[in-house]
């Protein structure tokens, strides 16, 4: 019995679900005049704890939305698609301005038989909401992708992500609300 406690122990490295896609990170600088900054927090919740959600930049997986986390994604100013996956995609249109930061709200659903995603983004005029993903950025752990990781499973993903971009686009699936430019904030001091 011992030498199989003792095996099964050497094996765990080598095991693809002990494959972590995120790696812990510290908050980044404000953005400069020709970049943007999304902010994408998920709040810590009982539901759905142990599922991660891949959110992309159009083909660019951005990383893995875990329980009590927060991605800071760096991109050029200008039009993007955002899509958060689980039981299906959303979606978020953006228009970025430079040495702005905006917030996407990434939370776990009920769905039909497995978890689904909600992906919001934080209008400026929102305040209420943006105080709650302030306080949950606090209490968050910041996180970024392990580069060659999240290519592998980005390679296998690609083309599926893409598809659900082009039926956003096409209206064959519904969009969440868009980020809109005025919707950035100057980043007056760094995030908690």
């Amino acid at each position: 019995m011992r030498k199989f406690a003792l095996l099964s122990f050497a094996l765990v490295p080598f095991c693809p679900s002990c494959t972590s896609y995120m790696q812990d990170s510290k908050p980044g600088a404000p953005p400069g005049p020709n970049e943007a900054m999304v902010v994408f927090c998920r709040p810590s919740r009982f539901i759905a704890a142990g599922e991660k959600f891949p959110v992309w930049d159009g083909a660019e997986l951005v990383g893995f939305a875990e329980d009590g986390a927060t991605i800071e994604h760096r991109c050029a100013p200008g039009e993007h698609f955002f899509v958060a996956s689980a039981q299906t995609y959303k979606g978020i249109p953006a228009t970025l301005a430079g040495g702005q930061v905006y917030y996407v709200w990434v939370t776990p659903r009920v769905g039909m038989l497995v978890t689904a995603v909600g992906f919001t983004p934080v209008p400026k005029g929102d305040e209420k909401l943006f105080e709650e993903v302030r306080a949950s950025i606090a209490a968050n752990r910041f996180r970024a992708k392990v580069p060659a990781e999240c290519e592998s499973f980005a390679a296998d993903w690609r083309a599926s992500v893409q598809q659900a971009i082009e039926e956003f686009k096409s209206g064959k699936r519904e969009c969440e609300p868009a980020l809109r430019a005025e919707d950035g904030r100057v980043p007056n001091a760094p995030m908690p």
